[in-house]
C-alpha cells in the first residue's frame, strides 16, 4: 500500500516505515492505547460456540459469518489474558467484518472468553493444542493473526507442523510475538507496572475458580506472587508438566521452531516494546529465511502501532489487510 513500503536490511529482516506522530511516539502510550483504546467500540455481535479440546477441557470460538459466502477465513489469537474487549482485537474486527467478504474468528484462550473453564489449569504461551483442534474441523482456507502470546502459539504451531501442514493454512501476521519468553520475562519485569497487571488478572481468575469449586483455596494464595518468574514457577510449570519457569519458557519460545515455518509469515515488532529485553527479537531465525519475514519499526509499544487517535487503520491493521489481499483477493479498506 502507498506509504507503507519495507526497506529491506538483511534477507528476510525489514526496516518498518511505520512512524506515529509525536503526541503517541511514547512506547507506553502506544502500549496503554493499543490494549485499551478501542476497547468500547462498537463491533457486530458474533456467535459462540464452543469447541471440546482433548483433554476434558474446552475453549470458545467468537464468528463473525460472511452471508454471501466467505472466500477466505482470517482466524484471530488474542494476547496474554485478553478477551473481546482488547482495543486491539475491537479495531482489527471492526474493519475486517466492513469488508464483507471474509469470515472471521477469534478463538479464545482458555478462560478468556465468556465462560470459565473446567480444568484447574487454563492455558499458558505455547499450548498450541486447541489451535491444533481448531483447524482440524475445517478445510477453509485461512490466515491466522496472533497479537503478542497469540502470535507465539501461532509461529510455535507453524515450526510444529512444518511441511504437514497441507494447506490448511495459507499464511500468518503476528504483531509484538514474544518469540523469547525468558528474554520477555526480563524485559517485563523491569516495568513493574505491567507485571502487576497481568498478576491481577491470574488473581482474579484463580479466585473464580476456588468459588467455583474447580480448585482449593490454596489456589488463591498470591502471598509470595509479584513476578512472571514467580507465577510461572508455582503455577504454569507445574501445571503443564514443567520442571520449573525456565524450563516451560524454553520449551515454548516460538524462536526455536520458525526455522520449521513453511507458509507465507509475517512477524511485526517494535524495538521500544516495553515487555520485550534486547533478545526478544528473532533476527538469526529470520534473517535467512524463505518463508519467514521480521518486521522491525523503532517505535510502536506492544501491540499498538497506532498512527492517529482516529479511526485510521493502525499499521499492523494495514499489514494484515495487505495479506489478506495477497492469499484471497483484494478489497478496499473503509475508514
Amino acid at each position: 500500500m502507498e506509504g507503507y513500503a519495507s526497506v529491506v536490511i538483511f534477507p528476510m529482516i525489514l526496516a518498518s516505515p511505520f512512524s506515529p506522530p509525536r503526541l503517541l511516539a511514547n512506547r507506553h502510550i502506544q502500549t496503554c492505547l493499543g490494549g485499551l483504546g478501542g476497547r468500547y467500540l462498537l463491533i457486530p455481535t458474533p456467535t459462540i460456540r464452543t469447541i471440546e479440546g482433548t483433554d476434558g477441557d474446552f475453549f470458545e470460538v467468537a464468528s463473525w459469518g460472511c452471508p454471501e459466502g466467505a472466500s477466505g477465513r482470517i482466524v484471530l489469537l488474542h494476547g496474554l489474558e485478553g478477551s473481546i474487549k482488547s482495543g486491539y482485537l475491537r479495531r482489527l474486527i471492526k474493519r475486517l467484518t466492513s469488508v464483507g467478504r471474509y469470515e472471521v474468528d477469534l478463538i479464545f484462550l482458555r478462560g478468556c472468553g465468556p465462560s470459565l473453564n473446567r480444568l484447574l489449569r487454563s492455558y499458558h504461551a505455547g499450548f498450541t493444542d486447541d489451535l491444533r483442534t481448531y483447524l482440524s474441523l475445517s478445510v477453509q482456507p485461512t490466515l491466522l493473526v496472533g497479537f503478542s502470546i497469540g502470535g507465539n502459539i501461532i509461529l510455535k504451531y507453524l515450526g510444529e507442523e512444518g511441511s504437514q501442514i497441507e494447506g490448511r493454512v495459507r499464511g500468518a501476521v503476528v504483531i509484538s510475538a514474544p518469540t523469547d519468553l525468558a528474554a520477555t520475562a526480563e524485559g517485563i519485569a523491569a516495568i513493574p507496572f505491567y507485571e502487576k497487571y497481568f498478576i491481577s488478572s491470574f488473581r482474579r481468575k484463580h479466585r473464580a475458580k476456588v468459588a467455583r469449586g474447580i480448585a482449593p483455596s490454596s489456589f488463591a494464595d498470591f502471598g509470595n506472587i509479584s513476578t512472571f518468574s514467580d507465577y510461572d514457577g508455582r503455577y504454569t510449570a507445574p501445571l503443564f508438566g514443567y520442571s520449573s519457569a525456565n524450563e516451560y519458557w524454553k520449551a515454548n519460545s516460538s524462536a526455536q521452531f520458525i526455522p520449521e515455518i513453511r507458509v507465507p509469515c509475517r512477524i511485526i515488532s517494535a524495538r521500544d516494546d516495553p515487555f520485550f529485553s534486547a533478545g526478544s527479537f528473532p533476527i538469526t531465525e529470520c534473517r535467512h529465511h524463505r518463508w519467514v519475514d521480521l518486521e522491525l519499526s523503532e517505535q510502536g509499544g506492544h501491540t499498538g502501532f497506532l498512527s492517529s487517535l482516529g479511526s485510521s487503520p493502525t499499521f499492523a491493521e494495514r499489514r494484515v489487510i495487505e495479506f489478506a489481499q495477497s492469499l484471497f483477493g483484494r478489497f478496499t479498506i473503509r475508514g
